[in-house]
């Protein structure tokens, strides 16, 4: 073969292995994570239960790229800072990305991003300083995995030692996947800074669909089930030979052969649509809390007043959001989940608006109620107010029972 087209393979190869490089990190993590379940008891190391040596050092290989492109992110979050003043300057910040100095970023940030008075809601805050914490501590982990390994000769119990930070990186690295900020996914960011640095452009960036599927696919319950889902993408990422052993007892298990993929497909709807609906149960609990701290101050207060505008605040809002939950959450199953996902599963989806509907009737019916306390403003209007804050916190209380057992 002519020595210049096996050049250009190589380099094809190398370019189709790059091009999903934290994609196949994260699918090289879940493979550690179905090992375990496998495994006899005769396969499990003396080290600390790790079954697969080769598989957990395979696990932490992306911590590199997710400290790199984490630090640029943060960089690109710290241009939005209100308070640079003698302590700190941005372009200090850009010198040390340009000198690589990743642990020096993430202390500066999770300073930076712990003030929050100088910081737009849109932008760093509490979601920001716990990135910037993950990727500390990841970076932290990586430091001291250098320094044990170069000083291993002299250590009895290196092995022991290295397997344990190895298996904290891997922890942090899970962490960090789920980690989101002001406005979406930290692994957006992620992605675009990858693919800008190999491609030059982040709109050739891995999708972000294919890292929310590996996600879900975490959550799937079945280990066969899952290694299925993750095959095509360690099976792509060139580097398959490394769990060959493990492939092979797979393909022995009677489960494998059977065709589940409905089975699967179904539970990963469910776990999507559950992570979809999530917003919705943060945003109703923080209801939940303010209707029943509103309660109690009116229970407690014999202030002869009808009520303050707090409590209106709390209730109205509270009534509102029940009301536009349905229409949310269709406008959500239309954008987060394809035309044959909506088809397949619009049983699912017409159950979920039914019930979702009759709680929005519900709701206007408090709200009708709370405008005819306004309008009459008659002398009881405090106790009937107590009473209506009362079946509104109840049916709050049913949205979340309901939501969260979906």
């Amino acid at each position: 073969m002519n020595k210049s087209i096996i050049i250009l393979a190589k380099a094809n190869k190398y370019m189709f292995q790059a091009e999903a490089i934290l994609r196949d990190d994260m699918a090289k993590r879940i493979m550690y994570s179905v090992i375990p379940s496998l495994a006899k008891d005769s396969e499990v190391y003396h080290t600390g239960g790790v079954v697969d040596y080769k598989a957990l050092a395979a696990a932490i290989e992306g911590r590199h790229d997710i400290i790199k492109y984490g630090a640029k992110a943060c960089v690109q979050e710290l241009h939005n800072y209100g308070g640079y003043g003698d302590q700190y300057n941005y372009d200090h910040i850009l010198q040390l990305l340009k000198n690589a100095d990743y642990k020096k970023i993430f202390e500066i940030s999770f300073d930076l991003f712990s003030d929050s008075s100088n910081w737009n809601t849109s932008y760093g805050g509490e979601a920001w300083k716990k990135i910037a914490e993950t990727l500390l501590k990841i970076t932290q982990l990586d430091e001291n995995l250098k320094q044990l390994r170069a000083n291993k000769r002299s250590l009895p119990d290196f092995y022991d030692q290295e397997v344990e930070i190895m298996k904290q990186i891997v922890i942090y690295l899970n962490v960090f996947d789920g980690l989101s900020h002001n406005t979406n996914s930290i692994l957006t960011n992620i992605l675009e800074e990858e693919g800008e640095e190999i491609f030059g452009d982040y709109r050739k960036s891995t999708p972000f669909k294919e890292i929310e599927k590996l996600m879900d696919v975490k959550e799937l319950k079945d280990p066969i089930d899952l290694f299925k889902q993750i095959y095509p993408t360690l099976k792509g990422s060139g580097d398959i030979n490394r769990y060959k052993d493990w492939f092979n007892k797979i393909k022995l298990n009677e489960k494998y052969h059977q065709n589940n993929d409905d089975e699967s497909s179904k539970e990963l709807f469910i776990i999507r649509l559950r992570k979809t609906l999530n917003p919705y149960i943060i945003t109703l609990n923080k209801d939940k809390e303010k209707l029943e701290t509103s309660l109690n101050k009116i229970e407690v207060d014999n202030n002869s007043d009808l009520f303050d505008y707090e409590d209106i605040r709390i209730f109205t809002d509270s009534v509102d959001y029940i009301t536009i939950i349905a229409g949310n959450v269709q406008l959500l199953f239309k954008n987060c989940f394809n035309k044959e996902s909506q088809i397949e599963y619009q049983s699912i989806i017409d159950h979920i608006m039914k019930k979702l509907s009759l709680f929005n009737s519900e709701a206007k019916l408090l709200s009708n109620e709370f405008d005819n306390i306004i309008m009459n403003k008659d002398k009881i209007g405090k106790e009937r107010f107590k009473n209506l804050i009362k079946k509104l916190n109840e049916l709050v209380k049913n949205v979340l029972i309901y939501l969260e057992a979906i």
